[in-house]
């Protein structure tokens, strides 16, 4: 054990803060000293190699070198000046734009990065067209959700609301996946240790050129003589590979430390679906356009800068018809964030009643349920409920409800209730409903896990029913 103590004082870093940050630690355990005790004995251990040790000292002892573009300063609305507006939630990750990056915690990058995205996307391009950046049928989707929002609404008063997205979203984007690469060329990596990467990845990815390739970078970026399309699923692939306690042990680079310099500093503590720090009026009507010299994406829509709320408030609080029309359909809690991500039909009145519960939420902190008559997607519900039809229903006729019987059925056969029961609270992670008038518990399957089980079910009953439900991925991903 002296021996390893001593690497740690020679070439470690044993701060909590750094054993958090490697994944030694998890976050909230730190209290218990024998959590600190056991994360410091594997940091020390893993010090053992060569690699790590050369990553480490760079680490401790090296810093962050980046520049920002100078984007003006924020223009701050309020949820009043939203007032008389339809709200469209337009989702987005979390990385800072206009940073071109040096170093990463004392580890350089041979050619600098550029941070492009971002919920500052359109404060940046502010003086342009621009107010959106996607792939083209991302982009198609989105405009298409603005024009149905504002003829359903008849209103061309369209605010594109900026709705952050998980954690995960970080690893499409160019400057995670990017950055990380142009640090396993700083780091002198073995060769063993690339091969062992590159074996990894081509189980996910048959045609990765490999780290030592000429060509890496632009696979990863979608340059030259390869397609932006799919470039980004393959950062995916990338970042995730890379993320691990296996090559986190071999040298390789901390996401964590790539993820601490590309966020937004206004967005680093921000939940998934957190809404409204950024906002533009859309152009109704507008066709998409091309895009040349954003990184990751083709594709722009148009609109203009709004501004964006101080503080963002929850997705529940922002668009709470569409949460009432999520609910009706029995979707959990992570299915209601996924649609609001997926669905191009969702959007929210920003009426007097809207703006009372958000002012309820800002004086008090609760989020108040979605009523029946809380707006024109509950009215759309209740219409269907009588027989009229929701347009913004996937499902619709007779061979649909079938398709949602067949399911219900094999959800029952298999001891699971098909859809929450109304009077009850469902826990997203725990296996227990609470009565809410009553407050007494028993054990019922979490949101999340049913969720992905009538994902499942109502993809395998696709070929015989004929029904096809788009969601039913989403719900089986989240």
């Amino acid at each position: 054990m002296a021996g390893l103590l001593s690497l740690a004082t020679k070439f470690g870093d044993t701060s909590v803060e750094n054993l958090r940050r490697l994944g030694f630690l998890q976050p909230g355990t730190e209290a218990s000293e024998r959590n600190v005790k056991s994360a410091i004995t594997k940091y020390n251990k893993s010090l053992e190699n060569p690699a790590v040790r050369r990553r480490e000292v760079l680490r401790r002892d090296g810093q962050d070198k980046f520049t920002d573009a100078d984007l003006g300063n924020r223009k701050i609305i309020t949820p009043e000046d939203m007032l008389g507006n339809t709200l469209v939630p337009v989702f987005g990750d979390r990385t800072v734009t206009g940073r071109t990056i040096e170093s990463i915690q004392g580890i350089d990058l041979p050619t600098p990065q550029n941070s492009d995205g971002g919920v500052n996307f359109i404060r940046r391009y502010q003086d342009t067209p621009l107010a959106y950046a996607s792939m083209l049928d991302q982009a198609a989707k989105k405009q298409g959700n603005f024009d149905f929002a504002a003829e359903r609404t008849d209103n061309p008063n369209i605010l594109g609301v900026y709705t952050a997205s998980a954690d995960p979203a970080n690893n499409f984007t160019n400057p995670t996946a990017g950055s990380l690469f142009q640090m396993t060329q700083s780091l002198q990596l073995p060769k063993k240790a690339k091969k062992q990467f590159d074996d990894d990845m081509r189980k996910k990815d048959p045609n990765w050129v490999g780290l030592d390739s000429p060509d890496a970078y632009d696979q990863l970026m979608g340059l030259g003589k390869y397609p932006m399309e799919g470039a980004g699923a393959r950062r995916i692939k990338f970042t995730e590979t890379m993320d691990s306690a296996k090559y986190r042990d071999l040298g390789f680079p901390v996401r964590s430390d790539v993820m601490n310099t590309i966020i937004e500093p206004d967005l680093v503590n921000v939940n998934r679906g957190d809404s409204g720090y950024g906002v533009f009026k859309a152009d109704v009507g507008a066709n998409v356009v091309p895009m040349e010299g954003h990184g990751a994406y083709n594709t722009g829509i148009l609109g203009q800068y709004e501004g964006g709320l101080e503080v963002s408030r929850p997705a529940s609080v922002m668009f709470p018809d569409a949460f009432k029309w999520m609910q009706a359909q029995g979707r959990g809690e992570s299915g209601q964030l996924g649609s609001l991500m997926m669905d191009p039909k969702l959007f929210q009145i920003a009426d007097d009643k809207w703006i009372n519960r958000v002012n309820h939420y800002d004086k008090t902190g609760e989020i108040l349920p979605s009523r029946p008559e809380a707006g024109v997607m509950a009215a759309m519900v209740a219409a269907d409920s009588q027989g009229a039809g929701d347009p913004m229903d996937y499902f619709q006729g007779q061979a649909a409800e079938r398709h949602n019987q067949e399911v219900d059925a094999r959800m029952r056969a298999i001891g699971m209730d098909p859809r929450p029961e109304p009077g009850y609270e469902y826990g997203d992670i725990l296996p227990f409903r609470r009565d809410i008038e009553t407050g007494e518990r028993e054990l019922a399957a979490p949101s999340f896990i049913r969720d992905a089980v009538r994902g499942l079910l109502d993809l395998s009953s696709t070929p015989k029913t004929k029904v096809y439900n788009p969601q039913s991925i989403f719900d089986v991903m989240m």
